[in-house]
């Protein structure tokens, strides 16, 4: 369950001051409110698009609304983005990163190999440092006569699959803290998708260890971007400012 807030209207009040009966008043007050719904959703994604840089894409999606019940619209984030929402602590991120597919080492601990450079690596990334890193990318491959996109096959004319190189490029740290190189440990993949076509992946990849709980891989913290407390405050100024001021103007 994520984020749903609900304002009422108490269409009895709104009637008595128009001077109609409520039955006249409801099916004008029905499509104001998912008006309003339909308003909030928008201005909620506004918020997000201004406010979030690279963490807008999944918060929009998470964002909703619908009428839940006749004639009740809710406008929800879903448990997915409340981290995005709400925020977090500064944490450790060993324990979740491996949760899923990790091995066992001969002493006991787990480790698993994490894809760092993807976003930077893969075509029509959106990282403003992605132009500049493929191509140093290009030219240090095609010094080495291996091929960027192109698919590369074997003897018989057949795809390769698999871990087809993994390089060490120079490129540079990525931030002061880090311990490795941008692309030390550069990775070119060939594998099978979901339909059966072969597609060609350049990743580096970093370890992390149940070893390294405490002092790597640890998050800074996020503040809350608080969308849904502040395009709660607004879907009730429109309402009162806006929306209910036109329809009284409407029905004079």
């Amino acid at each position: 369950m994520g984020t749903i807030f609900t304002f009422k209207v108490d269409v009895e009040a709104i009637a008595k001051e128009m001077k109609k009966t409520e039955e006249e008043i409801r099916a004008t007050l029905d499509g104001a409110v998912r008006s309003l719904a339909v308003m909030t959703h928008a201005k909620a994604v506004e918020m997000a698009e201004q406010n979030l840089k690279s963490l807008k894409q999944p918060y929009v999606a998470a964002l909703s609304f619908q009428e839940i019940a006749p004639k009740i619209w809710s406008v929800s984030l879903d448990q997915s983005a409340l981290w995005i929402e709400e925020g977090m602590e500064p944490h450790s991120m060993v324990p979740n990163l491996l949760k899923r597919n990790a091995k066992t080492a001969k002493d006991g601990s787990k480790y698993r190999a994490i894809p760092i450079g993807k976003k930077l690596l893969e075509k029509g990334s959106q990282d403003p440092r992605a132009a500049e890193v493929l191509s140093f990318v290009k030219k240090e491959l095609k010094e080495r006569k291996i091929p960027f996109r192109s698919i590369e096959k074997d003897a018989y004319g057949n795809p390769k699959l698999g871990v087809l190189h993994k390089i060490d490029l120079q490129y540079g740290k990525p931030s002061l803290r880090a311990s490795h190189d941008l692309l030390s440990g550069l990775t070119i993949v060939q594998r099978k998708n979901e339909k059966g076509k072969v597609e060609r992946h350049l990743l580096t990849f970093r370890t992390v260890s149940s070893k390294h709980y405490g002092w790597k891989w640890n998050h800074p913290g996020l503040k809350g971007a608080k969308i849904i407390d502040k395009v709660y405050d607004w879907a009730l100024k429109t309402w009162e400012n806006e929306i209910l001021p036109s329809l009284f103007n409407n029905q004079s």
